[in-house]
């Protein structure tokens, strides 16, 4: 049985099965050059040159989405989980 991984604004469900890998991508707001928007994302396995992506959750500093894949990666490690939230302790 796979893991389940709800987003944090609840928009996505995947499944980490089909996940190819999961990362932190920056991301600037039109208008905003000076403060960027950092995202976790998770890259799905795509057939073309394309690239499929889910945004897990968005945060204001790239601290603050490290500590959420960090979390997030030892809750996948540990193996205890079979459903994950983004942003729930």
């Amino acid at each position: 049985m796979g893991i389940s991984i709800l987003a944090a604004n609840k928009a996505a469900l995947i499944n980490y099965d089909n996940v190819a890998s999961i990362g932190i991508q920056k991301e600037y707001m039109q208008y905003k050059h000076t403060s960027p928007e950092w995202n976790l994302v998770a890259y799905f396995p795509a057939v073309s040159n394309d690239v499929l992506t889910v945004t897990l959750g968005v945060y204001r500093t790239e601290e603050r989405c490290r500590e959420e894949l960090a979390t997030l990666v030892e809750k996948i490690k540990s193996g205890e989980h079979n459903f994950i939230q983004i942003g729930e302790k």
